[in-house]
């Protein structure tokens, strides 16, 4: 049975990274699989579930990648690691989740606010630690420096980033590479002092 689950899983991710979520109906993963529904049922009670699962798939293997990419951004310098997130490694894999994406916020949005719920102290956690790392180098404002989880700023650095950026996926304003270059942007031009950003306009130049 947990080959049968790990099928279907893999075969919806297939098909909503593809067509995008609403495209595709759990008639569509059971004739791919041959299976009938009832079987689908045996393993997922309704197409929401099966949902959670595969995002949280991706998920997964977004963090394992990250991690990875961590470990190689190590010397860098606090700009250059969020700058690091606009390679086009990440942007081609956020054009690969794109239809899945916007179908979750658009038309399942109980599920996508769970989902950054979730993501939300990950998120929090790496915009504190970025936040500790450009004070100490001298090119974010001393303002920022001893912010904590707690702190008014960081709920909004988060919700700027995310939140709003999210609202504008959502209604197809702009594509999804110029929505990571606006996260970027939008993040450094509010933490960085006058060393930071003259340090990021340069590297804008030559990019």
């Amino acid at each position: 049975m947990e080959n049968l689950r790990q099928n279907i899983l893999k075969a919806a991710e297939s098909e909503f990274l593809k067509y995008g979520i609403r495209s595709v109906s759990i008639d569509d993963i059971c004739n791919q699989l041959h299976i009938s529904k009832k079987t689908f049922y045996t393993e997922f009670r309704q197409k929401e579930e099966l949902i959670l699962y595969v995002l949280e798939v991706i998920s997964e293997r977004n963090r394992k990648e990250d991690k990875e990419y961590s470990q190689l951004f190590s010397s860098y310098n606090a700009i250059d690691i969020v700058l690091a997130y606009r390679h086009p490694i990440f942007k081609e894999r956020s054009s690969k989740n794109e239809k899945f994406m916007h179908d979750l916020i658009k038309y399942y949005p109980d599920i996508h606010n769970e989902f950054l719920s979730g993501k939300k102290e990950n998120i929090k956690g790496f915009i504190l630690n970025n936040i500790d790392k450009g004070v100490r180098e001298g090119f974010y404002r001393a303002e920022f420096e001893g912010m904590t989880v707690d702190d008014i700023y960081l709920d909004y650095l988060y919700n700027i980033i995310v939140v709003s950026i999210d609202m504008a996926e959502k209604d197809n304003i702009i594509s999804k590479n110029a929505l990571i270059d606006m996260r970027a942007d939008t993040f450094l031009r509010l933490v960085c002092n006058e060393r930071g950003l003259r340090y990021y306009e340069q590297k804008n130049k030559i990019r």
